[in-house]
């Protein structure tokens, strides 16, 4: 395990899980996986969280991808996963220990949908802290119940030099920059999950994104990321971008329509899921997500992969496009 040091700044995927026909995981595709963000070159990678279908997950087969994940990507990115699994707090404290020992993580995820909900969301994490010396982090599940901390209740958990991540999912630019400041000066870094408050929080972007799109886009996010200013025609066809890419995916059955999306970027990962959002994912949703890729694409993977160097001014039917689908009003599937 880790030291208490800090995660790394920049994109982190929230790691899909792959599985063949039979439902099983398909561990050549979560390899295959790993290799390409890091070649993309993320920050790390968020195993076990909500678009993992960690609630379809055994807590057995939780532990071997976590292991499998800090095997394969062998100190070139960060890992962490969510550890607080069971119906009582010692329970969670158990797993967390079992997971710390089995995988060497930058970090334990605490999932506040995930508590009890027994007493106050700050006291049920304080209670967690108990199980271990492990770095931790913390993670706001949107689902099945969104439970979110309160700024106060960032800064002190902050000041207590114990965690190294939180993926913050208040949608709510004000109240994510205020985190952000409060945990300031301490090894929390603090992460924008949802893309809309990405896109509007300007310069405030925390230690980075961690939400669905870099699991599609992950250069392309980088990229937008990395420039301190974003201002420039460029960053404008990239929100465009960004905005489409997010709201096709969250119109098509998330997050099978994500696994399809990487199969359209290369990658020998099948549709298969376990959670039930993603049942009947479908020829019409294949079609959408076809005929977005089939003007997109090159503005995704562009020459060498630096997407700002794609020739706008040749592809006025992208931009066209992009208009469309940047202004469909979808729900985000998970933050």
């Amino acid at each position: 395990m880790k030291t208490r040091t800090g995660v790394r700044e920049g994109v982190w995927p929230v790691l899909l899980t792959p599985f063949g026909d039979d439902l099983s995981i398909d561990w050549a595709a979560l390899d295959e996986m790993i290799d390409y963000y890091i070649a993309e070159g993320v920050a790390g990678v968020f195993a076990n969280c909500t678009s993992s279908e960690i609630f379809d997950l055994q807590p057995e087969e939780m532990l071997q991808i976590a292991r499998r994940i800090t095997e394969r990507a062998a100190g070139r990115i960060g890992v962490v996963a969510t550890g607080n699994i069971g119906d009582t707090l010692e329970q969670q404290r158990e797993s967390m220990r079992r997971l710390a020992a089995t995988a060497d993580l930058d970090a334990v995820v605490i999932s506040t949908s995930m508590l009890p909900a027994e007493r106050p969301i700050h006291d049920e994490i304080r209670l967690l802290m108990d199980g271990g010396e492990m770095p931790l982090g913390i993670y706001e599940a949107p689902i099945p119940v969104h439970r979110t901390l309160q700024p106060g209740e960032v800064a002190e958990l902050a000041a207590s030099g114990r965690f190294v991540f939180l993926k913050e999912t208040s949608r709510q630019v004000p109240v994510f920059s205020q985190k952000v400041e409060l945990a300031r000066d301490t090894p929390m870094q603090v992460f924008q999950a949802n893309l809309a408050c990405l896109l509007e929080g300007g310069e405030q972007t925390g230690a980075g994104f961690a939400g669905t799109l870099v699991n599609v886009a992950p250069r392309l996010s980088r990229d937008y990321l990395l420039e301190p200013q974003r201002t420039t025609p460029w960053h404008h066809q990239a929100r465009e971008l960004m905005l489409s890419i997010g709201n096709i995916m969250n119109q098509t059955k998330y997050p099978a329509s994500a696994k399809y999306m990487l199969q359209r970027l290369g990658l020998r990962i099948q549709t298969a899921c376990r959670w039930h959002v993603a049942n009947g994912f479908s020829a019409g949703d294949i079609a959408v997500i076809d005929r977005f890729f089939d003007v997109a694409r090159p503005a995704i993977v562009s020459v060498d992969g630096l997407w700002r160097g794609f020739r706008w001014h040749e592809n006025d039917e992208l931009i066209m496009k992009l208009r469309e689908w940047s202004q469909l009003t979808t729900t985000p599937a998970v933050d």
